[in-house]
């Protein structure tokens, strides 16, 4: 597609990249641990977001045995705040395995990194790139957009055939280092090639760039159908004993696994409103109750509609032994969604 040598414009992305390439630190290692840790915090996090989380995750766990001998309940806790909880129930699997069967070592190949959990194309391909120099691309929603402007092409990540055929046309334009490729062009789609806008005039790439062209930037990828979102109504309860309070550890299904919360209802609709202390299964006691906080906390596929009542200390005994009277003092050390964790603050409990 283009005439231009691989090594003019591996040189052209080079000059760009020292000059507008962010100053972050993954970008300043070659620690594939480190490395790891970035790529799995990035994914579905804003880099703002993400780069307090790393550098406090390796202040705790410099190393991979570090967070192998870690508890579960400890790396939930770190992960309070970025969502998508199963990213780090991963990322603690894997770095046990990692421990037990690879002397705490990561595969050097993407294929091989796919097998561990967690670990998909995407970021396969950028540990590999990032960390061992392989020459791969790591096909994310910016080198995606930018890559399908520069060839002028529809492609549907979650079709195999076409994945392979834009990542070939991806490493096709590689001459020999594959990290800058895919870190300029991840920087190119999130500064320059944007979803709804271009500033093509400033672009490394826009000699080679088909989009650019034909004068029709905006065209490409096609724009997905809209996600339908799904409304849930939580409703849960503060219940103090003394110095303790009532909280119960959720399950291994649906959002917020294994993480602790106040006694939950959740209704399909918003019509009931819980009157008393007994709409909870399993309370006992039968005590009036207020509403002391509501919000709406939006997830990619979700709405969760949240309210929180609080009521006096129960008197009577507790009907289920899921509930655990936990002491107040120590609530910090367990790992509770944000929004209620945002609340125990607010109310000093934390």
């Amino acid at each position: 597609m283009t005439d231009l040598p691989r090594t003019y414009l591996e040189s052209q992305l080079s000059d760009w990249w020292g000059i507008h390439g962010r100053d972050l630190p993954w970008n300043e290692t070659d620690d594939p641990y480190a490395i790891w840790i970035s790529e799995i915090i990035l994914q579905q996090t804003r880099v703002e977001t993400g780069l307090k989380y790393y550098q406090d995750f390796l202040a705790k766990w410099p190393t991979m045995r570090h967070l192998a001998e870690a508890t579960e309940d400890e790396v939930l806790r770190a992960w309070q705040g970025l969502g998508y909880y199963s990213r780090a129930r991963n990322l603690h699997r894997s770095a046990k395995i990692l421990v037990s069967d690879h002397q705490a070592q990561l595969p050097r190949s993407s294929s091989e990194l796919q097998k561990l959990p967690g670990i998909g194309p995407y970021t396969s391909a950028a540990i590999a790139s990032f960390a061992y120099g392989e020459k791969s691309i790591a096909l994310d929603g910016n080198i995606h957009r930018v890559l399908s402007r520069v060839f002028y092409v529809a492609i549907d990540l979650t079709k195999s055939k076409e994945r392979r055929a834009l990542e070939k046309l991806g490493r096709d334009l590689i001459h020999q280092d594959s990290a800058l490729w895919n870190r300029s062009l991840m920087e190119i789609g999130s500064s320059i090639c944007q979803p709804r806008s271009t500033d093509c005039e400033i672009c490394p790439l826009s000699s080679i760039c088909q989009a650019f062209a034909k004068k029709d930037t905006l065209k490409y990828p096609i724009k997905k159908k809209r996600i339908t979102v799904r409304e849930r109504y939580l409703d849960f309860l503060l219940v103090r004993d003394n110095e303790c309070l009532l909280i119960e550890k959720r399950g291994s299904e649906g959002i917020w696994k294994s993480l602790y919360q106040l006694p939950l209802i959740e209704q399909e609709k918003p019509e009931t409103e819980p009157k008393a202390t007994s709409s909870w299964n399993d309370i006992g006691d039968t005590l009036s109750i207020q509403l002391l906080h509501q919000e709406i906390r939006q997830l990619t596929h979700q709405s969760l509609r949240i309210r929180i009542y609080g009521t006096e200390m129960l008197t009577g005994p507790l009907k289920s032994s899921s509930y655990i009277i936990h002491p107040i003092e120590s609530l910090d050390q367990l790992a509770f969604p944000i929004s209620l964790r945002q609340f125990l603050e607010l109310q000093g409990l934390i």
